[in-house]
């Protein structure tokens, strides 16, 4: 729980640094994430908000030492 923190708030001071038209979407854009032994999954409300926000969140999964992850679109 600890490290989706931690990724969770790396990903929100990244997106705080973007445009307003970034920052509106942030809210909602991941629906839910959880950590599989090592493994971030996250499921996206949308493509789009993958699309927009993606890095922000792997990059703050991957500074806390873990690279792998899975990601899936709200059904």
């Amino acid at each position: 729980m600890e490290r989706l923190l931690l990724a969770w708030g790396y990903a929100s001071a990244i997106v705080a640094g973007m445009s307003n038209g970034y920052r509106k979407h942030w809210d909602g854009a991941i629906v839910s994430l959880d950590d599989r032994k090592g493994v971030i999954q996250i499921t996206w409300r949308d493509e789009i908000s993958r699309i927009m926000f993606e890095g922000a969140i792997l990059g703050g999964w991957e500074a806390n030492g873990d690279h792998a992850h899975s990601q899936r679109l709200q059904a």
